[in-house]
C-alpha cells in the first residue's frame, strides 16, 4: 500500500524601504512510504470480510453483533471487551457475543490473546487509526501468533 511523497517549493521576493529585493525559499516535504500488505483494500478485504460475516451470521441480529463488535476496533487492530458491559450497552446475550467470537476464531478472522482480547485478521480487517505499518507488521506476525 503506498503512501504519497510530496515536495513543494515556494519563492517569493521581499521588498524592503530602502528597495532593496531579497528573495525567500522554502521547501515543505509530505514523505512517502511504500508498505507490503498484501490483500487489504482501504480498511478490508471486501470478498474476505463478506465470506467472513457470511459464516458467522445467521440472522439481522448477527449482523448488528458483528458490527458492533468490529467497530470497537482499536488501532493496533485488537479488539478489547467486557462481553457482559458490551452486552448490557446493546442488549445482547452473552451466550450470543461469546459465541460469535468463538466463531470468528474458527473462522480465522480473529485470534485470542488473552480474556477479553483479540487480534483481528490483518489481511482482512484494518481498526481506525491503525497504521499501514502497523498492518504490515501484524500481516508478517499473524501466522506466528
Amino acid at each position: 500500500m503506498r503512501e504519497t511523497h510530496i515536495i513543494e517549493f515556494f519563492e517569493a521576493s521581499i521588498i524592503d524601504s530602502n528597495g532593496e529585493i531579497h528573495p525567500i525559499e522554502a521547501t515543505k516535504e509530505i514523505s512517502n512510504k511504500y508498505y507490503s500488505i498484501r490483500r487489504l483494500n482501504l480498511k478490508i478485504c471486501y470478498s474476505d470480510f463478506i465470506e467472513v460475516q457470511s459464516k458467522l451470521c445467521r440472522s439481522s441480529k448477527d449482523i448488528l453483533i458483528f458490527g458492533h463488535l468490529f467497530e470497537k476496533v482499536d488501532k493496533e487492530n485488537e479488539l478489547r471487551i467486557s462481553v457482559t458491559k458490551f452486552c448490557k450497552q446493546y442488549g445482547y446475550t452473552i451466550s450470543r457475543v461469546n459465541k460469535m467470537l468463538q466463531e470468528s476464531i474458527k473462522v480465522n478472522f480473529t485470534k485470542k490473546l488473552d480474556r477479553g482480547l483479540y487480534l483481528i485478521n490483518p489481511f482482512i480487517f484494518k481498526g481506525k487509526g491503525c497504521s499501514n505499518q502497523t498492518i504490515e507488521g501484524l500481516q508478517k506476525e499473524w501466522d506466528l501468533i
